[in-house]
């Protein structure tokens, strides 16, 4: 059947009125009126088995009303309204929910939500679904396909209540990623400080000392002037076209009549002259108003600055972080013992947490933003330490705490404008990662570091370790060099005799010396499996010490398959197996005698399975251990 896709009359409501009877009669009308949305949320199109998005709304086929899904909207609409759901909480939920109906009307399975038996059947294979994606090329997130599942979930337990539980059970949980996200790099963490710092220290000595526009603003890389206004500012960074034609950024001046004709000679002179009138008018205002409005939006990007610097020093949960208290921070400024800042860790059961701000820099930062705030109070009060500097402007009442958001909302002012658009935001969570990242580095224990963040030794083994992806590629660099390093020990025997052992030779017996910081086995002149590690190995391109070395390698490819503990054994002997070959790859290429000689050796060890005697020794005391080969 072709569809019909039509407009319809939309009833737009607040989530208190769902529960008159008008609307329970027809929900498929229905569009909520959410206080972060400018557009009506359309929740009623979910009702027709056939529609289509078009912009904010949908275009429905009205023949297509299932009786199932109307009970299903006015159910879930009710479930909002008794939890007291926040608009925001109903939009999220409501969007997973839509995207698994879209699914399942797109894929065959209108019926998911007129019986258990349906539902289960498009349960799993949505699953399914979710799977492919998030194994397959499309590389769907599995943080994002958890929540796309969870959202299919949560319809079936609102259409389903009492057999929710027997419709999703044994069908397979897609697990959220708990590796985290990827350390910031040291040097876009040096960059966000330093902008950061120019930022909240160069607007706020401006706010409080009262100083006129146009304001200096001047980094390590560029400088530029911010003149008064709520458009977007003007750096080298920026695309000039959203500054104002009368605004000279790089001298700090308006410009004069002459240069804007000349610069924008499509413009009429009457708009040239309105554009430096106006200009003029909005300096002119803004230095007459220590609290104008021009000046207040500075002041909440201050606020946001000053809250990144510290909790940047501190590394607490945005959650945490906005619960801070002013009585604290004084308290922590004037005594010379305490240097922490304390908040109530909501799912940690109420436990006080404290988090270290130090006597450094971190303390220099926090007096100059208590300047700052008792500025911007301006004889108000708020026991947060860090509050909405927005909704000061002409409110009497004491301001609410920070936004959680308040990293992101720095960033959006960020990005593209004091610092390049390709680099990443630092928000709290890696700031934490980071901090652990130090601290481990540092050689702190692991108890320390997950006391300093408030957590738990396991949560911070899970979740804030690992290295960046420049200390990788360094690491990778030393690893590759050590190897080939390692092919280059290859010696003639007339050359460098050294001392005979297990794997080939040594040319400086007992001291053993590693060639690269961390090895996976530490050399030690008492065992065999670390001497391939020590600079002082080394390996004669003859027939002994070739056989010397397979055998070995024999043995270790053995050990690594066979050992009961396989991902141990395979973290242990992985790099060992990469030198081997290597070496062995080194004296195959020396000629074509050593290519042959090479082969010969491995049909003796690898095929006849002739080892040497220690190695053929130490292969029948690992299989009375219990490991077969």
């Amino acid at each position: 059947m072709q569809a019909n896709f039509t407009s319809r009359a939309i009833n737009v409501i607040d989530l208190s009125s769902v529960v008159q009877q008008e609307h329970t009669l027809h929900p498929e009308l229905l569009a909520l009126k959410l206080a972060h949305r400018v557009n009506p949320l359309d929740v009623g199109g979910i009702v027709y088995s056939r529609r289509k998005k078009v912009k904010n709304f949908y275009l429905v086929d009205t023949s297509s009303v299932l009786s199932t899904r109307r009970t299903f909207l006015i159910s879930l609409l009710d479930k909002f309204c008794v939890l007291g759901s926040s608009d925001r909480s109903i939009h999220t939920e409501f969007k997973l929910i839509e995207y698994a109906l879209e699914w399942c009307d797109s894929n065959g399975f209108c019926d998911v939500l007129c019986d258990a038996d349906c539902a289960r059947e498009a349960f799993v294979t949505y699953t399914n679904y979710l799977f492919e994606k998030v194994l397959g090329a499309e590389k769907l997130s599995p943080t994002t396909g958890s929540m796309y599942q969870w959202g299919m979930k949560r319809a079936l337990e609102v259409q389903f209540p009492e057999v929710a539980e027997y419709v999703t059970t044994g069908v397979p949980v897609i697990q959220p990623n708990r590796d985290g996200l990827e350390p910031p790099e040291e040097r876009n963490v040096r960059q966000y400080v330093d902008v950061t710092l120019v930022i909240a220290f160069t607007l706020s000595r401006f706010l409080t000392k009262s100083e006129k526009y146009p304001l200096r603003f001047e980094t390590n890389e560029y400088h530029t002037y911010i003149f008064p206004g709520n458009g977007k500012f003007i750096t080298p960074l920026t695309e000039h076209a959203h500054g104002s034609m009368a605004y000279d950024y790089k001298l700090g001046r308006i410009k004069s009549v002459e240069e804007v004709v000349r610069e924008y000679p499509g413009q009429t002179l009457w708009a040239v002259k309105q554009a430096i009138e106006g200009a003029n008018k909005a300096i002119f205002d803004g230095n007459s108003d220590h609290l104008h409005q021009f000046r207040m939006r500075l002041a909440s990007i201050t606020m946001r600055a000053f809250a990144c610097l510290i909790n940047l020093v501190v590394g607490a949960n945005s959650s945490e972080f906005v619960k801070f208290l002013y009585d604290d921070a004084i308290a922590l400024i004037k005594s010379p013992l305490k240097n922490e800042l304390s908040a109530i860790k909501l799912r940690a059961k109420g436990l006080e947490v404290n988090y270290p701000v130090g006597r450094g820099p971190g303390m220099e930062i926090l007096r100059e933003y208590i300047k700052f705030r008792e500025w911007i109070l301006n004889g108000r009060e708020t026991e947060y330490l860090f509050f909405q500097a927005w909704s000061l402007e002409g409110i009497d009442a004491a301001p609410g705490p920070l936004e959680t958001e308040f990293s992101s909302r720095f960033y959006s002012i960020l990005k593209g404008v004091f610092i390049p658009k390709d680099m990443a935001n630092i928000p709290p969570r890696l700031v934490r990662k980071h901090k652990s990242l130090i601290l481990h580095q540092l050689r702190h224990s692991p108890l320390l570091v997950s006391a300093v963040l408030n957590h738990s030794e396991s949560m911070n083994s899970q979740r804030y370790s690992g290295i960046t992806v420049a200390e990788q590629t360094e690491e990778y660099k030393l690893y590759w060099a050590a190897v080939r390093k390692a092919a280059e020990r290859v010696k003639n025997s007339a050359d460098t005799p050294g001392v005979s052992i297990s794997v080939g030779h040594c040319e400086a017996i007992d001291k053993p010396q590693k060639d690269i910081p961390i090895v996976a086995i530490e050399p030690d002149c008492n065992t065999q499996y670390g001497c391939l590690f020590c600079v002082h190995y080394l390996l004669h391109s003859d027939e002994t010490d070739l056989h010397k070395l397979l055998s070995f390698l024999y043995v270790v490819e053995g050990v690594r398959v066979n050992a009961p503990n396989f991902q141990f054994s395979e973290e242990v002997f992985k790099d060992l197996v990469v030198r081997i070959n290597a070496i062995v790859e080194a004296i195959s290429s020396r000629s074509e005698e050593s290519a042959e000689l090479v082969v010969a050796v491995k049909k003796k060890v690898f095929d006849l399975g002739i080892l040497t005697v220690f190695w053929e020794k130490r292969l029948q005391r690992y299989e009375k251990m219990g490991i077969y080969f």
